[in-house]
């Protein structure tokens, strides 16, 4: 699971201005469309609508309005981070790398980029010492550099799995106990033999989370691999009566009834079977 939580967040980072993917790029594109009709020679504004149709996924516009704010004088280097989070959109980590290391500079977000083609291209020691060094310098990290870090400390091999736990406690200690690096954090510690270092991981979640369905649900997950399954029983049975509580509309929600399916797969299933659930 740890490398699936990380793969899902760093799809998520593609650039130094990946919130924004939530922010309406098309809206944003038409209104920096309207600003461009009285200032046509506005360099940042091609720069700025570029990066909008890039995270509308209009990978051609993007990349000419890219070109045109660089003709127009727009700093070569974020031009050049902008190309280079497209070439990773389309998969190009050969072409994202030779543009970040073709300009001189660095902009925010190029070391993360860098970082990031590298370990596409199979350069995982490289890529792990790059995003270290993005990362010591960045002003706000978020979670995902720390997850993708780690991912990528842990592609060097098993034998690098205690290095990556560390970059996930590092992200703790520096950001707080967030769940993406809480729950990334316990699925090393159960690659590496640790169930109960997990388990008393889980517990530095804030309590509100600790009550929640889906934690309980990890818990007791965890609790079979210590073969305590009348604790881990209890817990999936607290899991259960909590969903079964919520509103209607929560209840149903596909996320809920996912879970729902599977506590009854726990509780329904003996020891052996719900064991190999769990494996999967």
């Amino acid at each position: 699971m740890f490398l699936a939580i990380a793969l899902i967040v760093c799809s998520l980072a593609l650039g130094a201005d990946a919130a924004s993917a939530h922010e309406n790029p098309p809206a944003r594109i038409a209104a920096c469309t309207a600003r461009l009709a009285d200032a046509p020679d506005d360099a940042d504004l091609y720069l700025e609508r570029g990066q909008l149709y890039r995270l509308a996924v209009d990978w051609p516009a993007a990349e000419a309005d890219y070109r045109t704010a660089l003709a127009l004088g727009a700093d070569s280097t974020r031009v050049a981070v902008g190309l280079a989070a497209l070439e990773l959109d389309r998969d190009r980590p050969a072409a994202a790398l030779t543009i970040l290391r073709a300009v001189s500079g660095r902009a925010s977000g190029a070391g993360f980029l860098e970082g990031r083609a590298l370990h596409r291209l199979g350069h995982h020691t490289e890529a792990a010492t790059v995003l270290t060094q993005a990362l010591a310098t960045t002003p706000r990290p978020r979670p995902e550099d720390y997850l993708e870090l780690a991912l990528v400390v842990g592609a060097q091999g098993d034998t690098h799995l205690p290095r990556a736990l560390a970059v996930l406690d590092a992200g703790i200690q520096r950001m707080g106990p967030l769940v993406a690096l809480i729950l990334a954090a316990t699925d090393l510690e159960l690659r590496l033999g640790q169930p109960e270092a997990a388990l008393a991981r889980l517990q530095t979640a804030p309590e509100s989370l600790r009550e929640s369905p889906g934690w309980l649900t990890r818990r007791g997950e965890i609790l079979l691999r210590t073969n305590s399954t009348w604790e881990a029983q209890a817990m999936f049975t607290d899991a259960l009566s909590r969903l079964e509580a919520l509103p209607t509309a929560r209840r149903n929600a596909p996320a809920n009834l996912e879970l729902t399916a599977k506590l009854r797969a726990y509780l329904n299933a003996p020891l052996a079977l719900a064991l190999i659930h769990i494996s999967e």
